[in-house]
């Protein structure tokens, strides 16, 4: 039966997981903790800051201080070790980004307890972060008999668990403390003179070269901590195993990295030896160029020791994006949309170039923030394209999709006459395709081998031109040609015929003519009867006789004058009809000329009678 001090703890553990439940997630609840970290993203606002847990030696019964630190990426390692002399690497340092505020979280096996479990810290303090951030984590050991110690340290942003660190020892190694020279790790490593018992999947890294290879991409320090010190908590190695390894890697110049792997054969880990684990946790460590490099694929869905869960098998495959398609076209441009079909994608390479085309005239790349759109830009218009979309994570590229677009070509649609009369013709239309720049429009009589009418049309709202000029009563083809920065797109045709002179407008010309002239005519016959009464006995016969003549040949001037302007335009048959008007006007003038020669001789021969 468990002991008082056991139940207590536990009791008091769910205590304060209840209070805090707000704040209290399970650990790794994300997909994979090195999507989580968004450690190469460029975030709008992210700090990008590292995490890693300092500790003194444990005692058996005695409280425990960890502490949880936090620091500015950049900072050295052991720049950092310097501020906690004594102190052991209990896990070790990883990169992350913050975003949000970040809630530590600790959870403690049976037989250990903590009064604050749950730790709020505001994002504005990290951005203020000028030194480290450290938090103390006090743990009580409460049960002696609880020697083999698995603690975790989730930490989250709003809702979204970020990372987990791990910290595993064994409490029955603090015994030796006291038995063990000063500086010999309290770890026992499988001796290196012997060669180990594989424990696990026979054959797996057991090829020299992709042994050698696989212990060169994990011995080199990495920048965001996904080494062979991540390798050997992921598999959950003793973190005083790992203190050791890095002395005696110190000290012989063996690797690190093969010093982890024989620990692990030997089966010193909870962890099988098998490649399906191994292809995991090297997909949570980010280090998909290990899986990539040693064709390190296949296998079924396995069971992930670590989060209790399936593990799909397209994790060891790469890089994936699905729904990659063409969602909208321009004369020069193309935009293509993905979404990810595996969550380690940290960028995209997007290549483009002419279908039959050997050069990629095109070559953008996408970061993983987000984006799931990509637009490319200053292409040729109504030109086919050959497409390839690359997701890669850490720079491995994954799985290429390859896809074709067309440009658009511009085209109008709605062409059509809106209007004619004897001398102009307008015709109206519409965009098809949104990018025409201009318009160009050609006419000429059907028949003739010239064009005899060109103009340009800018498409600055304008669905309407005007031409004008044209010949009465023809019949003109008409193109219209749209245009993209000066690449032609389809041509529309059309034809239409202006209007003729109608024969009714022609008798109402000569009819306004003749009603004119016959007016003229009036008015002066009606001033010569009135000269030739009033005039003749104050003037006498000369003066009348040569102002009737001046007037008759202003009025006969006249009426010559407009037929001939007018009958060029009207007709012929206006000027025989003007013809004998005037003839007849002049020989009424002549006439009354006569009958005033007539009264005056009679007037005469009346004064020799009286005498």
């Amino acid at each position: 039966s468990a002991s008082t001090d056991e139940v207590a703890a536990t009791h008091h553990r769910r205590r304060h997981c209840l209070d805090s439940e707000q704040f209290w997630i399970p650990a790794n609840h994300y997909a994979n903790e090195w999507a989580a970290r968004r450690c190469t993203e460029d975030l709008k606002g992210g700090i990008k800051l590292n995490v890693g847990v300092f500790a003194r030696k444990p005692q058996l019964g005695q409280t425990w201080i960890m502490y949880v630190l936090i620091y500015r990426q950049g900072v050295p390692l052991k720049d950092v070790k310097e501020n906690f002399p004594g102190k052991d690497i209990v896990c070790p340092p990883r990169a992350f980004q913050v975003v949000q505020d970040l809630s530590i979280n600790v959870e403690l096996p049976d037989g250990w307890s903590a009064d604050e479990i749950v730790k709020e810290i505001e994002m504005e303090r990290l951005g203020e972060l000028t030194d480290q951030y450290i938090h103390e984590v006090c743990i009580e050991h409460k049960d002696m008999d609880q020697k083999q110690f698995h603690g975790k340290i989730n930490i989250r942003q709003g809702l979204t668990e970020t990372l987990t660190l791990n910290i595993i020892t064994n409490f029955s190694l603090y015994e030796r403390v006291g038995q063990k020279r000063t500086g010999e790790p309290l770890y026992d490593l499988v001796p290196a003179t012997r060669e180990p018992k594989v424990k696990g999947q026979q054959g797996l890294l057991q090829q020299f070269s992709v042994r050698l290879q696989f212990c060169n991409n994990l011995d080199a320090l990495n920048t965001f901590g996904n080494d062979f010190r991540l390798l050997a908590e992921k598999i959950g190695l003793d973190y005083q195993a790992i203190l050791a390894i890095e002395t005696r890697s110190n000290r012989t110049g063996q690797s690190p990295t093969e010093l982890v792997l024989r620990e692990w054969e030997t089966g010193k880990s909870a962890v099988p030896f098998r490649q399906q684990e191994l292809v995991s946790i090297l997909h949570d460590m980010g280090r998909l160029d290990v899986i990539q490099d040693l064709a390190l694929q296949g296998g079924a869905p396995k069971l992930d020791w670590w989060r209790g869960g399936l593990v799909d098998d397209s994790l060891s495959s790469g890089p994936k994006l699905k729904d990659v398609k063409v969602a909208a076209t321009t004369a020069n441009t193309i935009r293509i949309t993905w979404e990810l079909d595996t969550p380690d994608v940290t960028e995209c390479t997007i290549e483009a170039k002419p279908v039959g085309s050997d050069n990629w005239t095109f070559t953008h790349h996408v970061q993983n923030n987000g984006n799931r759109a990509f637009l490319l830009q200053d292409l040729e218009p109504g030109t086919e394209y050959l497409i390839q979309v690359v997701p890669s994570f850490q720079r491995v590229a994954g799985e290429m999709v390859e896809l074709r677009a067309k440009t658009n070509i511009p085209k109008l649609k709605d062409v059509k006459v809106a209007g004619t009369t004897a001398n102009t013709i307008r015709i109206t239309w519409d965009l098809d395709t949104p990018d025409v720049t201009e318009c160009t429009i050609e006419a000429k009589p059907v028949g003739s081998d010239c064009w005899t009418f060109a103009d340009h049309v800018q498409n600055n709202g304008n669905r309407t031109f005007l031409l004008q000029d044209l010949e009465p009563g023809t019949e003109y083809l008409i193109h219209v040609v749209p245009s993209f920065q000066r690449v032609e797109g389809e041509m529309v045709e059309v034809r239409a015929r202006t209007d003729a002179v109608l024969e009714k407008e022609e008798n109402t010309d000569r009819e306004e003519l003749q009603e004119r002239v016959a007016g003229e005519l009036m008015e002066a016959r009606t001033r010569l009867d009135a000269a030739s009464e009033e005039d003749v006995n104050a003037d006498g016969e000369e003066e009348l006789q040569g102002r009737v003549a001046g007037e008759l040949m202003e009025v006969r001037a006249r009426t010559d004058a407009v037929p001939e302007v007018e009958v060029n335009i009207d007709g012929e048959e206006e000027e025989e009809e003007v013809n004998i008007d005037g003839e007849e006007g002049e020989q009424e003038a002549v006439e009354a000329q006569d009958g005033v020669g007539v009264r005056q001789q009679e007037e005469d021969e009346r004064d020799q009678g009286s005498n």
